[in-house]
């Protein structure tokens, strides 16, 4: 099937992918909207198939949340938008396809300089000291290990799109805090809940929104190293 549009941000997939602004008719096998992670991975993969493609993205640049602000005196990066990337094999591949030096990096193993909050009270919560944050890594070591034996090994498409079996299993309808509960990994709740794009209060989502999110390859990052650009710059 060829598509004819008339864009005027296009990212061209090529063999090294760049950037040119048109805005005349386009005749190709596939246009992708939007220049995000997401499309311009959809984008390569199908140009290296042997199909014409476009991406049709409204910014100057593409990325999507993937966005880097550079100081203009100091040229120092600052990442406004996605700074760690999951280690799997996708990413890895995706990365090198682009180009793009990285190097390993977790920010879980160091020494935590966050203040958390309780919104629901307004009031800073109160460091740990060091035998309760020992007692903590133990039982979110636990939990990660209940987590990943019990829960993501029953459900081995859950890091693979949302190919959701019919009828939906009933606990996967469960708000995530109780689901959590009921299966002895709330300790890694507070962590889900870092790492998650939901804005709202984690445990109330349902729960196949909560494990999708933090799937097989987000655990093996946590767990060890995550995909970091070696430039500082996503």
């Amino acid at each position: 099937m060829k598509f004819c549009t008339c864009v005027f941000a296009l990212a061209s997939c090529l063999s090294t992918p760049n950037v040119m602004a048109i805005a005349h008719n386009v005749h190709v096998d596939v246009a992708v909207i939007g220049g995000g992670s997401s499309g311009i991975h959809a984008a390569i993969n199908l140009k290296d198939a042997g199909a014409t493609v476009v991406v049709i993205e409204k910014k100057s640049q593409i990325g999507g949340y993937a966005e880097t602000y550079i100081n203009p005196k100091t040229k120092v990066p600052a990442n406004i938008g996605v700074i760690l990337f999951e280690n799997t094999q996708t990413v890895q591949k995706y990365l090198s396809r682009l180009g793009v030096a990285v190097a390993k990096h977790n920010p879980f193993k160091e020494t935590p300089s966050t203040q958390m909050y309780d919104f629901s009270l307004g009031v800073a919560v109160p460091a740990e000291n060091r035998s309760e944050a020992v007692a903590t890594e133990r039982a979110m070591a636990a939990a990660m290990q209940t987590y990943s034996q019990n829960i993501l090994s029953k459900y081995p498409w859950i890091d693979q799109g949302y190919h959701v079996p019919y009828p939906v299993p009933q606990e996967l309808l469960l708000p995530f805090g109780q689901f959590a509960q009921q299966n002895n990994f709330s300790a890694i709740l507070p962590l889900i809940s870092q790492l998650n794009w939901y804005p709202g209060n984690i445990i109330t989502i349902p729960t196949l929104y909560g494990i999708k999110k933090f799937g097989p390859g987000l655990l093996q990052s946590v767990s060890s190293e995550f995909l970091v650009a070696a430039s500082g710059d996503t």
